[in-house]
């Protein structure tokens, strides 16, 4: 495998053409060659029912009306919690994914970068503790 440099254009169409699951690389050779090697790795995932959604933690109190997010490894990237299911980007109100989407420039799994600043642990570390206790 190869490191490659593509313009912010390139990774625009990547992320808007790309299909949950898929690389980078899977979706260029989609695109490119109207093939993925292996095409067992874009296959559609079950959803894990046995971890908490960003509206259990919000019941459970682990997000709350104005806490403060951001994403592990971008700065700038603060936002304030509106419900269960958006947040206040930059003064625009968007779903956990799109602020991720629009922090990263990609699709990205929002339970494994996103931290809440007043308890200090990402959505997947809150979801975790609470489907032990």
């Amino acid at each position: 495998m190869r490191t490659i440099r593509v313009s912010d254009r390139v990774l625009e169409v990547i992320a808007r053409e790309g299909r949950f699951g898929e690389t980078h690389d899977d979706v260029l050779q989609r695109l490119l060659l109207g093939t993925v090697e292996n095409p067992r790795k874009t296959a559609p995932r079950k959803r894990d029912t046995s971890r908490p959604r960003t509206d259990q933690l919000f019941l459970q109190r682990q997000l709350k009306p104005g806490d403060l997010l951001s994403i592990r490894g971008y700065a700038g990237s603060d936002a304030k919690v509106v419900d269960s299911k958006h947040v206040r980007f930059k003064g625009e109100v968007l779903t956990y994914n799109q602020w991720g989407q629009r922090v990263t420039g990609h699709s990205t799994n929002i339970y494994q970068y996103a931290v809440n600043q007043r308890l200090g642990k990402t959505f997947s570390e809150l979801r975790d503790a609470l489907r032990e206790s």
